[in-house]
């Protein structure tokens, strides 16, 4: 009987840890997708304020450049 207990414990213990790692696995995909969201965000708003332009920036700043021309004709 006691062997039974035991065992019944050790499954409720691995499927309260798979749950809490699933919850914190979901919570740092979306802090990743929050973070990525305000990065781009941040980098677009440096492309249009050109004051702070630093050469690491080149890409993100053709990428606002073309943004920025969208819809403007030829």
């Amino acid at each position: 009987m006691k062997e039974i207990s035991k065992q019944q414990n050790v499954e409720g213990i691995a499927r309260l840890l798979s749950t809490a790692h699933s919850k914190m696995q979901k919570e740092r995909n979306d802090l990743k997708m929050e973070f990525i969201i305000k990065r781009e965000a941040l980098t677009c708003k440096e492309c249009k304020d050109l004051k702070n332009y630093q050469p690491g920036h080149v890409n993100n700043k053709k990428a606002c450049l073309v943004e920025k021309t969208k819809g403007v004709p030829s």
